[in-house]
């Protein structure tokens, strides 16, 4: 039998390693700190422990995690009869004897196991293991290691056998993103797990109180107001998910309740545009363009969710911009974590759940439809579509629009059309990059000195006007020719990248009710993006309505009116669906 052992540290893992094998076990290395959540407690399906695997099973679950796959079940061995010295050879016997018979003590707090006599020496032995290892993998800091000794529940996973320094990254990961709000908001601190939209923190937001408190937050913020019904509490939630490459991160989002409703309610999911900088995430303001879908639906008497996105809020590392999947499981995952919460208080979430979004998000949303459709979460269904001037067919539609000047020619203002070219083409290039590495990135595509300044400025933590500031007026001052050329004929990465975007129309069909929001003569998501998708759903036989919101206008921008038309429009179909006789 096995025990798993992770991390960062070779000479940590070594030592951890040999004491395993001390212990009469095969260790099984399932990498770095990334696999280390299978590890976690509570035992759970899609988690492993020791004793449970022997070493070819164990092979096959380090192949899974490796490849980014779910791991396979825990196996079930058939324990063969013990034999008789009587019936079968002695030497025989004393081989079943061996692989069949458990060590009659086990230590609880590391998992591993051994004989009673030599119990204090084994426990002796581990902890000046468990100090040396930490002491080595923090290059000898005398205050790590007397942490670790004051803390063994962050030094040791309860699973199998870890040394501090092995996981040390883990338990950074799971205290992180609660101390990147202030101290005295936090409400609640969940355990560490390893479940995917387990919650890590819960900070109260905002408390408008009754139906006026609502309308007037939405008047202020250009929002409509006609269907506010309820008060409104908004928290954010730092919650447990996986990064675009599959490997165990937190992310952040706005968490909005109706108050005095109902105790059995609909979630209504909602996934943001975009932004450039973490902190205008829905979960970081408090009033403006970004909360006020949130709160539009939570007063109408819908539990909302709304992902942050990876990298933004509190959510470490930078953006994936447009990458479907990992918005998809952000979108999820906050979904876990927003009926984690709610159900502590006496609330229960229905199945369905009706999923809108805008522009960047109505991608976002069309791919989180396709996973709720598909069985991908065992309690939430597909209840509603309702995507919002989404950029659905980036290579046939958004990315010629940008090269061949249609957003310039359909903005009031050709210069601000001029500049959203620049920064969607850049912001995309290097969002795709950072999961589907691209050829010649950045030096080959982008001009000097933009070059050796463009991905660090989309890292989200400078602002919007950093980002104007920062970037050219004009395509041709931040395109070199390869990377014009790129652009019209994608090839390689991304390529990949926007094959697998804009798969949200062309390798499913919604069942649900489903409809596509658009703005006519939209200068930011053309209108073609919407029809093409309609066509792609068409194609597989699912006649999906396109909505006209007409010429919406917020701050100047058809597009942006288009979210506050949309929304308005949308919350009262959502009503009317929910009204409906035989509703789940």
């Amino acid at each position: 039998m096995v025990q798993w052992l992770c991390g960062d540290d070779p000479g940590a893992k070594k030592v951890v390693a040999g004491l395993i094998e001390d212990a009469g076990f095969v260790p099984a290395d399932l990498g770095g700190t990334a696999g280390c959540a299978v590890m976690e407690a509570p035992r759970r399906p899609g988690a492993v422990y020791g004793e449970e695997y022997r070493a070819a099973d164990a092979a096959t679950v380090i192949a899974a995690i490796t490849a980014g796959r779910p791991i396979p079940p825990t196996p079930q061995y058939q324990r063969q009869r013990r034999c008789s010295p009587a019936r079968a050879r002695p030497a025989r016997c004393a081989l079943d004897r061996t692989q069949h018979r458990r060590p009659r003590w086990s230590s609880s707090r590391t998992g591993i196991t051994t004989h009673p006599h030599k119990r204090h020496q084994r426990e002796a032995t581990m902890r000046q293991t468990l100090n040396f290892a930490h002491a080595k993998s923090t290059r000898g800091s005398r205050a790590h290691a007397r942490v670790a000794r004051r803390r063994p529940q962050v030094a040791v996973i309860t699973a199998g056998l870890a040394a501090a320094g092995v996981v040390a990254a883990s338990a950074a990961l799971a205290t992180a993103p609660a101390s990147a709000a202030s101290s005295t908001a936090v409400a609640a601190q969940a355990p560490a797990t390893g479940h995917r939209g387990a919650l890590v923190s819960v900070t109260p937001l905002r408390t408008l109180r009754d139906r006026a408190a609502v309308r007037a937050e939405l008047n202020s913020d250009g929002f409509s107001a006609r269907s506010a019904h309820y008060g409104v509490r908004t928290y954010r939630l730092v919650y447990r998910t996986v990064s675009a490459a599959g490997r165990p991160t937190t992310a952040s989002g706005l968490l909005a309740v109706p108050i005095g409703g109902p105790r059995r309610l609909t979630a209504v999911s909602f996934t943001h545009g975009t932004e450039v900088y973490r902190g205008d995430a829905p979960s970081m303001q408090p009033h403006g363009f970004e909360p006020a879908p949130a709160y539009t639906y939570a007063s109408a008497g819908f539990v909302t969710a709304d992902p942050d996105y990876l990298g933004m809020g509190t959510g470490p590392g930078p953006n994936p911009f447009l990458d479907v999947p990992s918005e998809t499981t952000a979108a999820l995952d906050m979904l876990r974590a927003a009926r984690s919460y709610v159900t502590r208080y006496g609330y229960t979430l229905r199945r369905r759940v009706l999923v809108t979004g805008f522009s960047q998000g109505a991608s976002a949303a069309l791919g989180l439809g396709r996973a709720l459709q598909g069985g991908a979460d065992r309690w939430f269904r597909l209840g509603a579509l309702a995507p919002v001037s989404g950029p659905y067919d980036l290579q046939h539609a958004e990315l010629p629009a940008i090269l061949d000047g249609e957003l310039i020619r359909l903005n009031p203002d050709p210069r601000l059309g001029a500049k959203y070219s620049v920064i969607y083409a850049a912001y995309t290039l290097v969002g795709f990059n950072r999961v589907h590495p691209i050829k010649g990135m950045p030096g080959r595509i982008f001009r000097f000195p933009y070059a050796g300044t463009i991905q660090e400025l989309f890292d989200g933590n400078h602002t919007g006007k950093q980002v104007l500031a920062g970037t050219p007026a004009t395509l041709g001052k931040l395109l070199t020719p390869y990377g014009f050329a790129l652009m019209r004929h994608p090839r390689g990465g991304l390529l990949k990248a926007l094959r697998i975007a804009d798969s949200v129309c062309t390798n499913w069909a919604p069942a649900a009710p489903a409809r596509l929001y658009l703005a006519t003569r939209d200068e930011q998501g053309v209108n073609a993006n919407t029809w093409h998708c309609q066509a792609g759903f068409a194609a597989r036989h699912a006649m999906v309505p396109v909505i006209n919101l007409g010429k919406p206008d917020y701050q100047g921008s058809r597009h942006l009116g288009s979210n506050v038309a949309g929304t308005a429009r949308i919350v009262r179909w959502f009503l009317r669906l929910t009204a409906a006789p035989g509703d789940r």
